[in-house]
C-alpha cells in the first residue's frame, strides 16, 4: 500500500512540472558596460526558431540594482554587418530596487536570407549605462 502511495505522489508530482517549451528559446548574451543597472536574467525569443517574415515576441527579464525610472527599450536590427533600423519603444515607468520586470516586445523577422543581429538597450534619458543585450539568428 504505501509503495502505491509513493508512486502516485511521483506521478503526481511529475504531471506538475511543466515542460520545456520546443517553441521558445533563450539565447544571446550581454553587451556595452560591466556593470548594468538592470541584470538581465532571462531573454527569450517566441517562436523559435524564427521563420522569414514572421513576428516574433523577445522578453528580457531582469532584476533592477538600484531605483530608477526608464524611458525607453532601444531595438537596433543589423542586417549582415550592414544598415541598421533602430525602434525605440517608449517606457516611461519607474522601478525599485530589487524589483524584477519583464519587458516585451514583437518585432517581425527580417525577410532576406543572412544573418540577423538585433540588440536590445534600457535607456534613463541618461548617459547611465542600464542593460543591453544582444543575440543573433539566420533566415
Amino acid at each position: 500500500m504505501k509503495l502505491v502511495i509513493v508512486v502516485l505522489l511521483a506521478i503526481g508530482a511529475l504531471a506538475n512540472t511543466p515542460l520545456p517549451s520546443e517553441n521558445m528559446i533563450t539565447l544571446g548574451g550581454p553587451c556595452g558596460g560591466s556593470n548594468p543597472l538592470f541584470v538581465v536574467t532571462s531573454f527569450t525569443v517566441s517562436p523559435w526558431p524564427v521563420t522569414a517574415g514572421e513576428i516574433v515576441t523577445f522578453y528580457m527579464t531582469g532584476v533592477f540594482r538600484q531605483a530608477d525610472r526608464m524611458s525607453q527599450l532601444k531595438i537596433a536590427t543589423q542586417y549582415e554587418r550592414g544598415q541598421i533600423n533602430y525602434i525605440n519603444w517608449d517606457i516611461d515607468t519607474s522601478y525599485s530596487a530589487g524589483q524584477t520586470a519583464t519587458f516585451s516586445y514583437g518585432l517581425q523577422i527580417g525577410t532576406f536570407p543572412g544573418t540577423y543581429t538585433e540588440t536590445f538597450t534600457l535607456s534613463d534619458g541618461s548617459s547611465t549605462f542600464i542593460a543591453c543585450w544582444t543575440f543573433q539568428y539566420t533566415v
